[in-house]
Order: C-alpha cells, then structure tokens, then sequence
C-alpha cells in the first residue's frame, strides 16, 4: 500500500475519532437532532411511517432517505448509537472526497493530503454536525463527488458514476438546486471566457435539468401547490426570518471556515478569475458564487451555505499549497523548500485545530440539553399533555414524551404558521394574564417551557404573568416548567370576572365624563 492511502486512512481515522470523541462527550444529542430522532424511531418501528407524523424540516422535502438509512442500522446497533456513528461516518467520508478532487486538480500528494486533513476540521461543518444528525453530513460528500464527476464527464468512467450521485442527491434532500444553479452559473462563465460546452457537457446540462424538473415536480408538487411562493422560504414565519437569515459579512466567513482557508482560498479566487483559466475550476468557482447568491437573497441558511463554502476554500487551500510549492522551487530559496513546506502545513493544521475544538467545547459547555432531558423526565407531561416551547426544542419535548405541540421547526407542517408563531410570542411576552389566559384557552395548553432556548427567541427572563393564581411551576437549574391546568378550568370564569371588572371600570368613568361635560 502506498504511503499517501496510509496517510489519507490515517487522517479518515482521525477525523472520525475527533467527531465521535465530541459526541459521545455529551450524553444527549444538540436540540435540531431530536427533529431527525422522532422520524428515525417513527420508521424503525413501522417501516411505513405515518403521514401525519412525518414531515421534513428541511427545506420543501418530504425525503426521508437518510432517516431510513440511519432507521436501518438502528436495528442492529439501537437508535441512539446508529444516530451518533452513521452520520460522523458520513461527515468523514468528505474529507476523501476533498482528497479526489484535489488530487485530480493537482497531482499532488501532500496538496491533497493537507486539504483532506483541514476538510475533515473545517469550524462550521464540524462543530454544526458532530452532535446534530445534520442531513449535510451526508449531502455534503454526496453534492461534491457528483461535482467532481461533472468536472469530468468527458471521461466515459465518469457518466455512470454521475447518473448515480444525481439520484442520490435528488432523493436526499433539494440541496440539488445548488447543483442546478451551479450549473448556470457555470454556463454564464464560460460565455464571458467565450468558451463553448464540450458536447458530453451539454447532453449531461440537458438531461440534469429534464431529471431535476421531473424529479421536483414528482417529490414536492403537493408543497408547491399547498405553499405557493412561500415554499422559496420553507413556510417560515416572517418573525422567524430575521433570525434565520440575518446576512454574510467576511468576518462569518472567517469564522466559519477559518483564517489560513479563508486567506489561501480569496488569493486562488483572484487568480483563477483574472491570471489564469481552468474549466475544473470554473465549476468550483460556480458553487461558490451561487452559494453566496442564495445566502444573499436569504434562499439558504447562513451556516448552511458557510458549510459548502467551508469546504470549497478547503479544496483551494490544497490548490493554494500546489501553488507555492511550485513558486518555491523557482527561486533562490528552493533549499529551504521542506523547511517552508511543513511550517505551511503544521501552521494550518495548528490554526485551524484550535478554532475547532474552541468552539465544539463551547458549543457542548453551553448547552442546557442535559438539564432539559432531566426537567423533562421529571415532569408529569404526557401524550394529552400540549406544552409550549420554542421551536427550537419542541422536538425533544416530542420524543421524550410523545405529547402534543402547537408549533415546532417543521413550519412546511403547518397552514398558517405565523398565527401559531405570533400566539406563542406573545403568550411569552404578554405581561397581561387575561391574554396569556385567552390563548392557553384557545389552544387547550397544560405546560409552558422556559429554558435558555425560549429566554434568547423571546427575550424574557420570567413569565411576567406567573404569579396568578391557576399557574404552578417547577424549577430545575434555570429551567422553569410551567403547569398551566389549572388555568383551563379556571380561564373562563376568571376572564369573564375580569372582562366584568374592566367594563365596570370604563362605565364608571364614562358616566363621570359624562357628568362633567355641559349641558
């Protein structure tokens, strides 16, 4: 075996070992993993799920691929320890993918080796979904070797290969628009170069967008029909947006893909756009520029997109470590070639390692996951039970016990979720009973959550409105679990009462105006 497939092993080995280290370093998983968890354990123990059970909340999908996937060898292994290694074994495999695309751009071992290695620990993409059951851990090595066939569709070895990414990215998730608008893009530079499409080109460009029409109009054409325009932004409340989508400036980026990535990949930009011209490249380039187009018109979430950038400038950094290796060896200071060549290497590595494993401890040390699970398996709430929650963590709720919801991230569920959004906002943020008591009527609600996740959505420290009467709490650290059942019994008479109070007091002060005014 030749030494770079040891080295290339050696670095899937550790960055698997690093993800999963991270992972079972938290007993529970991050809140946006339990929306996967309920699917997972819905169709492992059914096979078929139930429809009104299941629904993406990623994007206008109703795939379900991946949780099948992970269902699957949870019959072996058990939900939780399939959901833990699968998806990091996903999120490894891009670090092989990266070392492919390098390898064939550049020829060069340690290029490929460098950018392999630096993918594995991109900041955003690893501390993002080593504890999340992120779909992108698998969309991610699936999106880019279906890239890296298209850079090479000439070669007859590579139609086939193509043929299968495409339909493995159209079923796991709508990522393939990325793909579709990549493609454009694509075209568009290769018309300012005035360079024509190979043929193999333009029968693959034509026969993707046929499948990609067909495919989106056979998986999603209810959505579509259902949602209307809203579907371009996945149903989310207009509240919620602003949070969502809240813009890119160069210091996200830094953050998300690192500094010497960040640096490596602007230089190899400016180079392959005004000093020199590859067709792979081009369509490397094309990916970038769409992703940022999607992230500035707010078309994708920004650690989404800072995900397929993170990734695209770890590939530059290999082509960029190409570059100077080859730039050192013409000049008078080739001798001290190895020399500048392995502190390249170990400052990258360095740099790169310390922003990661920074923010996956914080990420982990901040966490109230654990308390949650704990206020939660303490509770009385049960299946007829509706609690009230953010969005954020109504999936847990759900899977540890099976209780009812008004509202969770899988807005695309819903018909009118900005009612149910704004209900709840203000059933956090009323400083007034009566109208915290009209909406724990209407919707039957028996608890109230208040943890770090509702206190940061909402920005209230308490419920203004805690100390009447009917509303009970427990309280386990900072977390506050509101019981509001006495409420229900209560709420009709109480507000009648108070709704009699308030018109006796305006009546009084009607009739005293009254008096006071002349005859």
């Amino acid at each position: 075996m030749k030494k770079t497939n040891l080295w290339l092993i050696a670095i899937l080995v550790v960055v698997l070992s690093a993800r999963l280290f991270f992972s079972v370093s938290h007993p529970h998983f991050m809140p946006e993993a339990y929306d996967y968890l309920v699917h997972t354990k819905e169709i492992a123990s059914s096979l078929i799920p139930d429809p009104l059970k299941i629904v993406s909340s990623d994007l206008y999908t109703d795939n379900l691929a991946y949780n099948y996937i992970i269902a699957l060898c949870s019959h072996f292994t058990g939900i939780e320890i399939a959901s833990t290694i699968i998806p990091n074994a996903f999120a490894a495999l891009v670090s092989l993918v990266c070392f492919i695309i390098v390898r064939d751009l550049t020829k060069d071992d340690t290029a490929s080796l460098l950018s392999a290695l630096v993918s594995g620990f991109i900041p955003v993409f690893f501390t993002e979904t080593f504890d999340s059951l992120s779909i992108y851990t698998i969309v991610i090595p699936v999106f880019f070797l279906l890239s890296y066939s298209f850079m090479n569709i000439t070669q007859k070895k590579h139609e086939h290969r193509y043929l299968i990414f495409l339909l493995a990215l159209i079923v796991l998730h709508p990522a393939i628009s990325i793909f579709i608008l990549s493609i454009i893009f694509y075209f568009i530079i290769l018309q300012t170069e005035k360079v024509k499409l190979k043929k193999q080109e333009t029968e693959i460009i034509i026969f993707t967008m046929l499948l990609y029409v067909w495919f989106t109009f056979l998986i999603y054409k209810n959505k579509m029909l259902l949602l209307g325009p809203n579907i371009i932004w996945q149903n989310i409340p207009q509240s919620v947006l602003g949070q969502y989508y809240y813009g890119v400036d160069f210091f996200s980026i830094i953050a998300g893909v690192g500094l010497i990535p960040f640096m490596a990949g602007i230089y190899m930009i400016y180079k392959y756009i005004f000093r020199e011209r590859n067709h792979k490249m081009n369509f490397i380039l094309a990916i970038g520029l769409s992703v940022m187009v999607l992230i500035i018109f707010n078309l994708i979430k920004l650690k989404v997109g800072l995900i397929f950038l993170g990734i695209i400038f770890a590939l530059l950094l290999g082509l960029f470590y190409n570059y100077i290796n080859e730039y050192i060896s013409k000049t008078k200071v080739a001798k001290y070639g190895p020399l500048i060549r392995i502190s390249i290497i170990l400052i990258t590595i360095i740099s790169i390692l310390i922003v990661t494993i920074s923010n996956s401890i914080t990420t982990l040390s901040e966490s109230q996951v654990t308390d949650m699970v704990e206020v939660l398996k303490q509770s009385e709430i049960n299946r007829t039970d509706l609690v009230i929650s953010s969005p954020d963590t109504s999936n847990m709720i759900t899977y540890f016990k099976d209780s009812r919801l008004i509202l969770s991230d899988q807005y695309l569920k819903y018909d009118n979720p900005d009612k149910l959004y704004n209900d709840i906002e203000e059933l956090y943020t009323t400083p007034f009973i009566i109208d915290a008591l009209r909406i724990i009527r209407d919707y039957n609600i028996t608890y109230i959550m208040l943890s770090e996740w509702e206190r940061e959505r909402f920005g209230v420290p308490i419920l203004k409105y805690s100390k009447a009467s009917c509303i009970d709490f427990s309280k386990y650290k900072d977390i506050i679990l509101y019981s509001t059942k006495n409420c229900l019994e209560n709420s009709i008479r109480d507000e009648y009462r108070d709704r009699l109070a308030l018109s006796e007091i305006f009546n009084e002060t009607d009739l005293v105006l009254r008096r006071s005014l002349p005859d």
